[in-house]
């Protein structure tokens, strides 16, 4: 893979928001982002493409790297995260671009698994985004699609987000589901795969969370919603925080991974 985010801008991202890496896993360091594998699985057969968030314009693997491993070991899958290009010095599309390659790559490099794509808000963004673009290109989907608190319609948004839209952006039109999923067309939506998405009950993306599990549901792919009471935007990726829900919400998604594959519930 081409090198994806500037260096310069993803290095600083390390010491902020930044706990060290799960000690129960094996991170392995590349040119573009990093593979985290849980200490003791074998060859796993999953893989997972993790999509950080941070708002289109931060956030890097290494802000995440703490819960990615929760992730591996959670899930039993080696999750592959990128550090593709950030706004605003790379607008729409260099993102979904990079991820596009990432999902390529991961395809080629591990034949045979269970592979799934997953983001966290903005990352959500371009997981779904991912979806709307392999459809579009009549490609295979992943087995599943992940999103927590996902970012999925950036036209309406909240007074803080209205610039970071105009600034990822930059010019496109907003209501291209490319740049926001939520307004992909019914007949594209009945290609995409089965979806799982958590968010808190009162957030920014509540409503984006909900629209989009309820489009789903409409043309019939499996989608399944939780919402979270008395939480905020993102908290599984901050389980000092959130403990209880933070790992109830990790397992639900781990068993509804499960079911689609036959396994045993981890519930």
């Amino acid at each position: 893979m081409a090198r994806l985010a500037d260096p310069s801008r993803t290095a600083g991202h390390a010491s902020m928001l930044c706990p060290k890496s799960h000690p129960a896993v094996q991170v392995n360091e590349h040119l573009d982002g990093i593979e985290v594998i849980a200490k003791g699985l074998d060859n796993p057969r999953r893989a997972l493409l993790y999509l950080h968030g941070g708002a289109h314009f931060f956030g890097s693997v290494w802000t995440h790297r703490e819960f990615l491993g929760r992730i591996s070991n959670a899930w039993g899958t080696r999750v592959v995260a990128i550090n593709y290009r950030l706004s605003p010095e790379h607008a729409f599309p260099s993102s979904l671009e990079d991820t596009l390659t990432a999902w390529t790559w991961m395809l080629e490099q591990y034949p045979g698994h269970e592979v799934a794509v997953a983001g966290d808000s903005a990352g959500g963004t371009l997981a779904f985004g991912l979806l709307v673009r392999l459809a579009q290109l009549q490609r295979s989907q992943p087995q599943l699609c992940i999103g927590i608190s996902p970012w999925l319609c950036l036209e309406q948004v909240p007074r803080i987000f209205r610039r970071i839209s105009r600034m990822y952006a930059q010019g496109h039109a907003v209501r291209d589901p490319l740049v926001s999923p939520l307004h992909v067309d019914a007949e594209v939506a009945k290609s995409f795969p089965p979806v799982i998405i958590h968010a808190a009950e009162e957030e920014w993306f509540t409503k984006d969370a909900e629209g989009m599990a309820s489009l789903c549901q409409r043309v019939g792919v499996a989608a399944d919603l939780k919402l979270y009471t008395g939480m905020i935007h993102g908290f599984q990726v901050f389980p000092l925080l959130f403990p209880a829900s933070s790992q109830d919400s990790l397992q639900r998604i781990c068993s509804f991974w499960d079911q689609l594959a036959g396994r045993k519930s981890c519930l």
